[in-house]
Order: C-alpha cells, then structure tokens, then sequence
C-alpha cells in the first residue's frame, strides 16, 4: 500500500507541474476564468500569478513520493506549506485589489 500511495504523489507531482507550465503559457486560461467575465490579459496576468504555486506544490507533492527519505519528506512538507501560504495571500490581495 506504501508503495502505491508513493507512486500516486509521484504522479499528481508531475501533474501538478504540467498543469502550472500550461497556466503560466497562457494554454488553458478558461479554466482560471471559469464563467466570470475577464479578458485575455487578466486571465494571463491570473497565469502568471498562480503557475509558481502549483510548481511548488507539484514538487512538494512529487518529493513526498520517496517516503524512504527524510530530507526529501522535509523538503515537500515546508514547500507545501509555503505554496499554501502563497495562494492565500495572493488571494488576499486580489480580494482587496477588486473590492477597490
């Protein structure tokens, strides 16, 4: 089961990362956008926001893939945390930007 679990971070890590490479692109962008109403350089602008979280998150998901490690579960622990802490505040100051 262990080694199943390990396979499946692998695989969501690359993801992750393929995902971010397209937002950051600009492929995909509708996927950002939803059913709002924004414009292509919003959207691309939104790309170029969120990318570098998702690369972190698929490399801290992709290193907690090699449980054996420690160094490798340490390393994926705090980049998760810090990407967490990227996309909140990123979040926050869109919400602040957009209520001005």
């Amino acid at each position: 089961m262990k080694s199943l679990w390990s396979l499946l971070n692998v695989f969501f890590g690359i993801v992750f990362v393929v995902v971010a490479i397209h937002f950051f692109l600009g492929k995909w962008l509708n996927l950002l956008a939803g059913s709002s109403n924004a414009n292509t350089e919003q959207l691309a602008f939104a790309g170029k926001i969120i990318s570098p979280a998702l690369i972190v998150l698929g490399v801290s998901v992709f290193l907690l893939g090699f449980q054996g490690s420690k160094l490798c579960v340490r390393i994926g622990n705090v980049s998760f945390v810090i990407a967490i802490g990227y996309i909140v505040i990123m979040v926050i100051i869109t919400m602040f930007r957009a209520s001005k």
